[in-house]
């Protein structure tokens, strides 16, 4: 499989931006912290096939699917792929930047999408 692809460098849409306020995680933050996040937020599309992360990949920011479909994945000892989801608009990979080392649990394929990343910052 090819190379991870780099998560968004187009600014949001609106469209997307609303899509981002009403993702859980981000909608118990408060107003002026979610709107920063968003702020910093960007966009980009990723072709059918391309892979968004490999199993272990570092993952530096909440990707938030704003259309189209990622399939997760593992890929077993035997080399049979075992899909784990289907994601679709409005769900978010959350999990990496809140890990230590900020890794993908599961491999991530896009089916059709485009992606909103969110990236991980720091609290002084």
């Amino acid at each position: 499989m090819g190379q991870p692809a780099r998560h968004g460098n187009g600014s949001l849409d609106k469209v997307s931006a609303g899509i981002l306020r009403r993702v859980r995680l981000l909608s118990a933050l408060p107003e002026e912290a979610r709107e920063q996040l968003i702020a910093k937020t960007r966009q980009g599309d990723h072709p059918r096939g391309t892979i968004i992360a490999h199993e272990g990949d570092p993952i530096d920011a909440l990707l938030v699917v704003a259309k189209g479909r990622i399939r997760t994945f593992h890929v077993n000892a035997d080399g049979t792929e075992q899909v784990l989801d289907v994601l679709y608009r409005g769900q978010s990979i959350w999990h990496g930047p809140f890990l230590p080392d900020h890794s993908s649990l599961p491999s991530m394929l896009c089916m059709t999408c485009s992606l909103s990343a969110a990236p991980r910052t720091r609290r002084n």
